[in-house]
Parts: structure tokens; C-alpha cells; sequence
């Protein structure tokens, strides 16, 4: 639910939706210059009965960064387009051959590949079986590189998150509800609609503190509740930054719902 030569951030931020636009952000680059970055992106979804998980990376350099906040308060819900991906040009350096992904103690290495000039680690089978939703994960970086140090961060992926049904109010405000989860993530909602007879193309989405309910103003529920297409699509999501030596080392982790029809 997310978004650089070509060099972008693009497929990385839309992988994570728009979370990232309207979520509460953290400076990391405390000096002027460029800064070497390490940025993964941990996609948890559902299979079934049990879970896989996706872990893919980026490393750059890049002007001082605002990266997204697990532990952000504030709440904000706005419309946008629905399907597009803001670029933020940037440019890719090397984090050695492999970057290495630790989960329910078993070690994979993404290894890096490029398309259309963009470089990305990523595991050959690109997702493999998660045990439980919530767990301890590490990812390291190998060091040996003249462009970005040795490092490891921990951290754990979201506990699952299930979605009611969106509740319309008689005032025209909708209510959302959800397992609460705690101050360490953040829950983004998107109220997918078409606007005509052309698909989706707006979502009212959400960025919201993780405590199980919020209710949307009536000032932008309008379009939604008029479309005869909707969908829900969530995402929980927690993040994990590293200072390193003259380096960031950042991770992004995600629990995405199978989006359903309201």
C-alpha cells in the first residue's frame, strides 16, 4: 500500500506506499554533504495459513534523508491519485556482492541486480516461508566496500493486522477499525475508488497512530462513498535505523492485508 543513470528510490517507496508521504519522518544526516545509505524494505504478507517474506535493499548516497517514524503520534488522512510513484533522483553506490537478511535463524543473502539502471538487492527466490509475523529479524551489511561500511540492525517485523469493514456514519464520516497494535507502529488504511467508469484511480489514505480505530471527516469521504468501485488495501508497518560510521543503515518492515472489497 508506499515511492533514481534512471537512478531512483521508486520501486523501494512504492513497495512501501504511501505510508511514507504523509507519515511522520526523522532527519538522520547531521552533516552537510552527501550520506551513504543502506535501505531495506521487509514485505510481509500473508499465504494461506501461514506467511512469506520479501526483503529487498537499495544503496545510495543522498542529501540528508527524512525516513519514516514507527514511533510517530500524529494522524493524517488525504486524497490522492491512486497507482503513481513520486521519483527522487538519486545515486547508487555499491554495498559490496551480497547484503545479508537473518530471519527465524536462517541467513539469506540478496544479491544485486540491475534494470533499467536501477540496482537492487534482492533473494534469488524473492520471498521465502516467515514463521510468525512479529519476529526478530537482522540484516547486515558486509563492509569491504570503498562506498559503504560494515553494519547490522535488528529489529522486528509487524505482529499481523486484521481490518474490519469500514463503518459509514450517518454524518457521512467512516469509522476504521483494527487489532490494536502499540507506540512501536504505525497503521496506513487506503479507501481505493474509482472516480469513473475508468478503474481505480483515488484513495483516501491513511497514516494513523497504531491504536485500533480512527474516523475519517466527512470532508473527504464524498467521492468514496458515491464510487460503485471500492477496495481496502493496510499495511502495518515498523522502522529500525542504524548510525553508522559516516553511514545510515535503515529498515523498513511491513504486514500488508490481502485487500478486500467493502
Amino acid at each position: 500500500m508506499h515511492p533514481r543513470a534512471r537512478s531512483t528510490l521508486r520501486l523501494m517507496l512504492a513497495a512501501a506506499g504511501l505510508v511514507m508521504a504523509v507519515a511522520a519522518c526523522i532527519e538522520t544526516t547531521k552533516a552537510p554533504g552527501a550520506t551513504p545509505y543502506a535501505y531495506f524494505i521487509i514485505n510481509v504478507d500473508p499465504a494461506g495459513a501461514s506467511y512469506t517474506v520479501k526483503p529487498v535493499a537499495q544503496v545510495f548516497s543522498s542529501q540528508a534523508l527524512a525516513l519514516p517514524n514507527g514511533h510517530a503520534k500524529a494522524d493524517s488522512c488525504l486524497i490522492y491519485l491512486y497507482g503513481t510513484a513520486t521519483d527522487a533522483p538519486l545515486d547508487f553506490i555499491s554495498g559490496g556482492d551480497s547484503l545479508a537478511f537473518t530471519a527465524d535463524g536462517v541467513t539469506r543473502y540478496l544479491k544485486p541486480t540491475t534494470v533499467t539502471s536501477i540496482v537492487r538487492y534482492s533473494l534469488p527466490s524473492s520471498t521465502v516461508p516467515l514463521a510468525t509475523p512479529g519476529g526478530r529479524f537482522t540484516v547486515t551489511t558486509p563492509g569491504g566496500s570503498a562506498t559503504y561500511p560494515a553494519g547490522t540492525l535488528s529489529s522486528n517485523t509487524p505482529p499481523a493486522l486484521t481490518v474490519q469493514r469500514p463503518v459509514t456514519n450517518a454524518d457521512g464520516t467512516i469509522t476504521l477499525t483494527w487489532n490494536a497494535g502499540d507506540d512501536s507502529s504505525r497503521v496506513g488504511i487506503g479507501l481505493v475508488y474509482a472516480s469513473a467508469s475508468a478503474g481505480f484511480d483515488r484513495q483516501i489514505f491513511c497514516a494513523l497512530t497504531d491504536d485500533g480505530t480512527y474516523t475519517l471527516p466527512s470532508t473527504i469521504t464524498a467521492g468514496y462513498l458515491a464510487s460503485t468501485q471500492k477496495r481496502v488495501e493496510a499495511s502495518r508497518w515498523r522502522s529500525a535505523l542504524a548510525h553508522l560510521t559516516n553511514a545510515e543503515l535503515f529498515a523498513y518492515s511491513s504486514f500488508n492485508i490481502t485487500p478486500f472489497t467493502p
